[in-house]
C-alpha cells in the first residue's frame, strides 16, 4: 500500500481502498489511519513459519511528494525514514521471515542508484528479503547466503489507458479524437492514450523457497515474463 499513487483519489480513495481490503479479508501494509497502523506488517502463516511483509515509500524526492505521510495522529502512507525503519526493525523480532517492500528510486532506470544499493544492503541484515519497485522496468536481483535483494520487479500487468482532464485515468474507454503518448503528460489538454514500450511490459517473477526448519532461503528461481497487450 505504500506507493506514490495511494492518494490519487485523496483521503476518500485511501479509506475506501482499506475498507474494500478488509471486507474481502485481504491483508495489507503500508498505509492506514496513523503511523502505528501503517507500519504493521501483513502476516502470513505457512507450515508453522510466520512471514511478515512491511511496506514503505520514499518521500524525499519531488517525484514522490504526492502522498500524505502517516503520523501519530493522522492517516497516510508509511514513508522511508530512520524513525519508521527503527520501529519495524523492533517489530521484526517477533516473526520468522521478514520481507521489506520498498517503493523508491527513479522511473525507467534499469540499474539501481548508488544510494539505493547502499540502503538495501544496510538493511539486508534485518530483512533477508527486500523487494523494491517504482522504476516500472526490471532491475538486477542480488543473491547472497540467506539474502535476496530485488531492486525492481518491473510491471506485472500494466494496461494501456486514457488520461482526461485533469489527468484522471480511465480504463477501457474509446474516444474518436485523442492523442497518443509514451510518457506522462501534464497537463492533459485532450483525451490521451498512454502506451507502454516493450521494456515496461517485462516483469520478474521470483519463486523463493524457504527451509521450514532453519527458516532460511533455500533456493531462488527467476522467471521473466512479458505481457502482450494485443494477445492479452
Amino acid at each position: 500500500m505504500a506507493n506514490n499513487h495511494m492518494f490519487d483519489y485523496g483521503e476518500v480513495g485511501m479509506k475506501e481502498t482499506i475498507e474494500i481490503l478488509k471486507k474481502n479479508n485481504i491483508l495489507y501494509s503500508g498505509a492506514d489511519s496513523n503511523i502505528y497502523e501503517a507500519l504493521k506488517p501483513a502476516i502470513f502463516n505457512y507450515n508453522n513459519v510466520e512471514f511478515a511483509f512491511y511496506s514503505l515509500c520514499e518521500h524525499n524526492d519531488l517525484f514522490l511528494k504526492m502522498i500524505v505521510p502517516a503520523t501519530e495522529n493522522h492517516y497516510g502512507v508509511a514513508t522511508i525514514n530512520d524513525n519508521n525503519l527503527e520501529k519495524i526493525k523492533t517489530i521484526s523480532k517477533s516473526y520468522d521471515i521478514n520481507i521489506l517492500l520498498l517503493h523508491l528510486g527513479r522511473e525507467n532506470l534499469i540499474y539501481p542508484a548508488p544510494y539505493q544499493k547502499k540502503f538495501f544492503n544496510d538493511y539486508s541484515s534485518f530483512f533477508p528479503i527486500i523487494l523494491g519497485n517504482h522504476s516500472h522496468v526490471p532491475m538486477r536481483v542480488d543473491e547472497e547466503k540467506n539474502k535476496l535483494i530485488a531492486y525492481s520487479h518491473g510491471n506485472f500487468i500494466f494496461d494501456e489507458f486514457f488520461y482526461i482532464k485533469p489527468s484522471i485515468i480511465l480504463n477501457n474507454k474509446k474516444f474518436k479524437d485523442y492523442q497518443i503518448t509514451y510518457d506522462l503528460p501534464s497537463p492533459v489538454k485532450k483525451p490521451t492514450l498512454k502506451k507502454w514500450d516493450k521494456i515496461k511490459r517485462i516483469s520478474i517473477i521470483l519463486e523463493i523457497n524457504i527451509d521450514e526448519k532453519s527458516k532460511k532461503i533455500e533456493e531462488v528461481k527467476k522467471n521473466y515474463i512479458c505481457f502482450d497487450q494485443e494477445e492479452r
